[in-house]
Formats: structure tokens, C-alpha cells, sequence
């Protein structure tokens, strides 16, 4: 791995945490389409920017618990 400088015994800690990153962003980008898709089947589209204000207040609470 001469060309981006990772030592022998960093590959496997590397590969590790590069495929959590990958799982993360995944679930991630999978979870809000999600939401916005069950939102949109019960809600009208109007009440897009509460459902966003109510997430970001919910993952406040989430993150400091």
C-alpha cells in the first residue's frame, strides 16, 4: 500500500472501519428515503419542513442521552 502510506498491520483496522463508514452512510441515506416515503403516504407534502424540524429536535434528545 505504498502509494497512500498504510502500514502493514493498519490494513485490517483500515478495511474495518472503511466498511462500518460504508454501512453508516448506507443506512443512512436507505433511512431517509424511507422516512420521506412513509411520510409522504400519511402526510401532504406541506408539512415536509415540521417533519425535518421534528427529526433534527429528536436527534438532539437522541445524541445528549
Amino acid at each position: 500500500m505504498s502509494i497512500i502510506k498504510i502500514k502493514k498491520e493498519e490494513v485490517y483496522p483500515i478495511i474495518l472501519l472503511m466498511m462500518m463508514f460504508f454501512c453508516i452512510v448506507g443506512s443512512s441515506i436507505t433511512g431517509a428515503s424511507a422516512r420521506d416515503t412513509f411520510f409522504l403516504t400519511q402526510f401532504d407534502r406541506s408539512l415536509l419542513p415540521l417533519m425535518f424540524a421534528l427529526v433534527a429536535g429528536l436527534m438532539v434528545v437522541v445524541i445528549s442521552i
